[in-house]
């Protein structure tokens, strides 16, 4: 077990100060696996004995030990595959260690679900005027599908994944209070992630957070967090669960906010019609699941 997911076991368990000194490799890995125990006791507001206890606490002999098992989950983490997948990835047992894999994910993912939970971040998206969606690293993907998948469904989404940061700053900048800002975390947690959830979540906006763990440091600064399993036998970051979150909240919202399809796809259609009649727009321009069923 790599040393994210023992702070993440063991999160309940910490003391205030512990709490701080978790947050703090959750947060800032790449900088904590290299610093020395006084440098790390420092950025922490503890003491080096505090330090070398909750190295211990976590069952490393002391708080060498500690870092250098950060050092080698950052490593991994920064990895496209697992370098410990003790499998040839071109045999047999490839294929079916990868389906058993997915299946346990996914598995696991629909077993941990909380109706509740589902139901809030419905009407989270529901109440909002516009949302703005961000991730990094492999998460913009996710954030690509949550863009495109309730685009479809007639809300006003800005993935802002894809931009120069700056432009994505200017954007946020312009978020008001009744907006929501869609947020996906996941191992290693990106610094500028984690500081948006902050940010937003002290000054009263909603936040909805796609993350591995209700300990991840954006989960704590949510309105709700959304959890899906993100282990994989080769890869790290599995997106494959997040992605069937995301379809369910999606086929949630629309059971229950039809109207807001409906008025959507009138327009569309309208829009559509009149293009047509102009001879401005064809059937091959439009993507299929849009064209209309008499043309």
């Amino acid at each position: 077990m790599d040393i994210f997911s023992r702070i993440r076991d063991q999160y309940d368990e910490f003391n205030k100060a512990q709490h701080r000194i978790a947050d703090y490799i959750l947060q800032h890995p790449e900088i904590c696996g290299f610093a020395s125990l006084r440098q790390f006791a420092a950025a922490t507001d503890t003491t080096a004995a505090t330090v070398l206890n909750f190295s211990r606490k976590l069952g490393f002999e002391g708080f060498a030990e500690m870092k250098a098992s950060l050092q080698k989950s950052i490593t991994k983490y920064m990895m496209p595959i697992r370098v410990d997948a003790e499998v040839d990835a071109y045999s047999n047992s490839a294929f079916e260690m990868t389906v058993k894999s997915e299946q346990e994910s996914l598995q696991k993912n629909f077993e941990q679900i909380d109706p509740q939970r589902y139901e809030a971040a419905v009407e989270l998206i529901r109440e909002a005027d516009c949302i703005y969606t961000f991730a990094y690293d492999f998460s913009p993907v996710v954030a690509e599908f949550f863009t495109s998948r309730f685009k479809r469904l007639g809300l006003q989404v800005t993935d802002l994944s894809h931009l120069p940061l700056t432009d994505a700053l200017h954007s946020l900048s312009l978020m008001r209070k009744n907006d929501l800002l869609v947020l996906f975390s996941f191992p290693i947690y990106s610094k500028i992630v984690v500081s948006l959830a902050e940010y937003f979540h002290k000054r009263g906006y909603r936040v909805l957070c796609f993350t591995d763990s209700e300990k991840s440091p954006a989960a704590k600064n949510s309105s709700i967090a959304l959890t899906s399993p993100a282990n994989h036998i080769f890869f790290f970051n599995s997106m494959t669960p997040t992605i069937a979150t995301i379809n369910t909240l999606a086929s949630m919202f629309l059971s229950r906010n039809k109207e807001v399809f409906d008025r959507y796809r009138a327009d569309f259609d309208a829009l559509q019609d009149f293009l047509y009649q102009k001879d401005v727009l064809t059937p091959e321009m439009m993507d299929p699941a849009f064209r209309k069923s008499d043309i």
